[in-house]
């Protein structure tokens, strides 16, 4: 099911039959989405949700996509999710 939101750069997300992109990364400078491969490093966001999300943005190391969702879950939360243009 496609998400109701999303913020693609454009030509993304690609659509080649060889392309193995699954992951999903940020622009820091646009906010732009572009599809990647999920055991690039890459700085990331963590989200943990009490009452209020509350968020980690982690730049202090790069991680591939398994291990950045392993770091976050440590935190007690997840890779963050963007559900809306607010978030």
């Amino acid at each position: 099911m496609p998400a109701e939101f999303n913020n693609w750069a454009e030509g993304q997300p690609k659509e080649s039959a060889v392309d193995t992109s699954d992951c999903v990364a940020m622009d820091r400078a646009d906010g732009k989405w572009s599809d990647n491969l999920c055991n690039e490093k890459k700085e990331f966001i963590c989200q943990r949700t009490a009452s209020e999300a509350e968020y980690k943005y982690v730049d202090t190391e790069k991680l591939n996509w398994p291990d950045a969702q392993k770091s976050c879950r440590k935190w007690g939360g997840h890779l963050a999710s963007i559900r809306s243009a607010s978030e």
